[in-house]
């Protein structure tokens, strides 16, 4: 008893003696400025922002950007994650999941209102937008001025989501009886790459599965036990193999699986009567101008999603039972940034691609003025 007493006091004594001391290294960083605390300057070094961002005030760029990267994802049981619920100035999620927006108020939605799902990744999410100026939340506008406030648009875009979690999370959406009459997929640049069919945080997964000792029995972030990695200079994953399929890049590959997530996805949506639009997105690697680019991929990772754009135009040529369409070139006579980092797009390139969205699904809603 006695022996557990002082172990007690000891851990109480070396958790509070880390506390000051980490307090003490925070405060010392206090005085870093808004800007490198900025993590697209860390990784890029700052830019002249005035053409991706010419109506955004400095101090609200960086405040984006810090909401936009440095926010949690929530665990999901059948997705792996998704974005957590997030409250701030510019970047909002609701606990449902999906992005907030001036129109999509209530959920679940009103079954006398025109549903609009949209799934994709953090493009489609709007990663480094506003919530006003997300794909959403401008195709929502622009449906809103032609057809009025009963249609509304549920942006369901989440960071690393690719065509089979897309696939999971509509059926989850389904299954819990949510009015949808139309949903749009927006997709190319994350099927690329998770080329190995892998959720982005299958690593992770991996590491809570790969480790039964005594780090088990005494949590790994007691003061003890920080202590004596500190001392043993030794690290909780430091033996950790990761398990990545045996598979090699293969764009017809990548996109055959794209083609069968979609097509799975359209078997499911007709028999729930909801038209289904798969568009494929542009990215910056193919038909744009590196020169306009201030983030530039690595040669490697250019090659790799140019080379799987173009078997994928070849490929969805002949797939006439699916709805899609081809927005991969319409960047290529635009002559500015579009991109606010590496892949995600501008408020102005957001509003171009919802207007051309905008332009494919209006024949759809032509009822909603019916009397």
């Amino acid at each position: 008893m006695n022996f557990f007493i002082i172990l007690l006091v000891i851990e109480v004594t070396i958790t509070f003696a880390l506390h000051i001391y980490h307090e003490s290294k925070s405060n010392e960083n206090e005085k870093e400025t808004i800007q490198n605390d900025n993590l697209i300057e860390r990784k890029y070094g700052a830019r002249d922002y005035s053409q991706i961002y010419p109506d955004y005030s400095v101090e609200k760029i960086h405040e984006l950007h810090n909401e936009t990267y440095k926010r949690n994802f929530y665990y999901d049981p059948y997705l792996q994650f998704r974005e957590k619920p997030f409250t701030g100035k510019h970047v909002n999620v609701s606990k449902h999941g999906y992005r907030k927006s001036p129109y999509n108020k209530n959920w679940p939605p009103n079954k006398n209102h025109f549903n609009i799902m949209i799934f994709g990744g953090s493009t489609a999410f709007g990663y480094g937008v506003d919530d006003q100026d997300t794909i959403g939340t401008k195709l929502n506008f622009f449906l809103n001025q032609e057809y009025g406030d009963r249609v509304v648009v549920y942006n369901f875009g989440c960071a690393w989501y690719y065509s089979t979690q897309e696939r999971i999370l509509l059926e989850n959406i389904l299954l819990n009886e949510v009015d949808i009459d139309l949903a749009l997929f927006l997709d190319g640049l994350n099927d690329v790459q998770m080329f190995t069919n892998e959720p982005a945080l299958t690593n992770n997964m991996l590491q809570l599965f790969n480790h039964a000792n005594i780090e088990s029995v005494f949590p790994y972030n007691t003061g003890i036990m920080r202590v004596i990695r500190k001392i043993g200079g030794t690290s909780k994953y430091n033996d950790i193999q990761y398990i990545q399929p045996d598979q090699d890049f293969d764009p017809e590959k990548i996109a055959q699986r794209l083609i069968k997530n979609h097509s799975l996805i359209s078997s499911v949506c007709d028999s729930n009567n909801i038209e289904t639009y798969f568009f494929i997105q542009p990215i910056p690697d193919y038909m744009y101008d590196d020169q306009y680019h201030y983030y530039p991929s690595s040669k490697e990772y250019k090659n790799k999603r140019s080379r799987f754009y173009k078997v994928l135009k070849n490929k969805i040529i002949g797939v006439d039972y699916l709805n899609y369409h081809w927005l991969a070139d319409m960047q290529k006579d635009i002559k500015i940034p579009l991109y606010i980092d590496n892949v995600h797009y501008s408020p102005h390139m957001s509003e171009k691609i919802a207007d051309k969205i905008f332009n494919t699904i209006r024949e759809k809603i032509t009822f909603i003025n019916e009397p």
